[in-house]
């Protein structure tokens, strides 16, 4: 097997780009981006694979990016310099067999502001595995990403896998759209699949929607993932699946859901049990301040699994989920934009942690920003603001959540004169 060590001569420049083959560690600068992988790219034991941001990584059908034995890869892009994992356009067939991290429990593989797509490892005509990314037996963060446009048939969750051995993984303020599992029931995960997480994983300010599979658990599937994993402040939209257009929870699975919106999610045509949001099946877990649509949108099998079993039947009335059947009202959910509008009851409903600008949680993916005294949210205190104040207070006007709090300066729960020398205050010392 040929080894390639970039920081000296690993790699074959042709004019404005660069091939990698076989072992490959060390540094891939910019400089020689962009990168084609001709065959399969392994990182050897013990080593690593720093990639400079703005990095363009080409891979062709049937190969992958693979991390040997306490091997890892540091993918650090920045806003305005993103890495981009993808097939080669050069190519006829489309897709690539995505990224492989495994059996590094000491080390962690980071991706920041990285776009990982249109992976789809083909053999025999057949779609194999081919997850985005997938994680075995290592620590795995993923930070600010786009993950897109990648499928699979080998039950391991189409944009981001994570498999027993026990896997940790942190994933944050990233998008996870348009991927595919095609497996057969009854799982599989079309946009991520979590199976046997180590504790201390985490679902963080992530939006999950346009994903699918064949099985359960069209944007996310949990299965046999024990350690109470956070999955917080996500969205989770327009998924579809034979289960759980949005989320399965399997074989006693107890994630923590938390100030999330599972919305707008299906299940397939003809489908007996129309259980669009969420499938539970012998699980026992939390959801706190969400919001869900659906009034049949649990349905739980009983089954008994380590002594625990879950009660049988369907519905949303269970002692640990506390959660609103309300429209979150998205600025533009159909077009991906998942910002929430003014009115919005997901603003200020949340549970835990104050919002960067120190209003109450909101649940969802993307906070709303308040500013006190701005009642228009227009970003500024000013006149206007003032006569809206007035006007609202002299016809009884009802406030949304958002102009409560932003008419409420002085914080005491009352809207008054107070309130308003406040606001006067402020804009003469601006």
């Amino acid at each position: 097997m040929n080894r390639y060590i970039i920081s000296f001569i690993s790699i074959f420049n042709l004019g404005f780009s660069t091939e990698l083959s076989g072992e490959v560690s060390g540094f891939l600068s910019l400089e020689n981006s962009p990168y084609y992988v001709v065959s399969e790219l392994l990182v050897p034991e013990n080593d690593s694979l720093i990639i400079e941001a703005g990095c363009i990584i080409y891979t062709n059908p049937n190969y992958w990016i693979r991390t040997l034995h306490d091997a890892y890869i540091t993918a650090e892009g920045t806003e305005t310099d993103s890495i981009i994992f993808t097939h080669n356009p050069n190519q006829p067939i489309v897709g690539w067999g995505g990224i492989y991290l495994g059996h590094a429990p000491e080390n962690t593989s980071v991706f920041k502001y990285c776009t990982i797509e249109n992976a789809s490892r083909v053999e025999g005509g057949n779609v194999y595995q081919g997850s985005g990314i997938h994680g075995f037996d290592t620590n795995i963060l993923i930070e600010n990403s786009v993950i897109q446009n990648n499928r699979t048939s080998h039950f391991a969750g189409g944009g981001i896998g994570i498999s027993a051995l026990e896997c940790k993984l942190v994933l944050l303020n990233s998008t996870i759209r348009n991927n595919e599992d095609v497996f057969t029931p009854p799982g599989g995960g079309g946009g991520i699949r979590i199976y046997d997480p180590n504790p201390g994983s985490v679902i963080k300010n992530c939006i999950i929607y346009g994903n699918g599979l064949v099985g359960g658990g069209g944007g996310i599937d949990f299965t046999f993932a024990e350690n109470n994993i956070v999955f917080k402040n996500n969205v989770v939209y327009n998924n579809y699946a034979f289960d759980g257009g949005g989320i399965a929870v399997f074989f006693n699975s107890n994630p923590i859901i938390k100030n999330s919106i599972i919305w707008g999610n299906s299940v397939y045509p003809g489908h007996p049990l129309e259980f669009r949001q969420i499938y539970v099946y012998a699980s026992d877990f939390e959801i706190v301040s969400s919001i869900i649509n659906e009034e049949h949108c649990l349905f739980y099998n009983t089954f008994e699994i380590y002594g625990q079993s879950t009660p049988a039947g369907y519905g949303c009335d269970y002692p640990n989920y506390d959660f609103m059947n309300t429209d979150p009202m998205f600025v533009d959910a159909e077009n991906g934009d998942f910002r929430l509008l003014p009115q919005s009851p997901a603003i200020n409903a949340g549970t835990g942690e104050l919002d960067p600008d120190g209003s109450p949680p909101d649940i969802g993916a993307i906070y709303f920003h308040l500013t006190k005294g701005d009642v228009n949210f227009d970003g500024n205190v000013t006149v206007s603001d003032i006569i809206l104040y007035v006007n609202y207070i002299l016809t009884q006007h009802t406030l949304w959540e958002s102009q409560s709090w932003s008419m409420d300066t002085n914080n005491d729960s009352n809207l008054n004169v107070l309130d308003l020398i406040l606001i006067v205050n402020t804009i003469l010392e601006g």
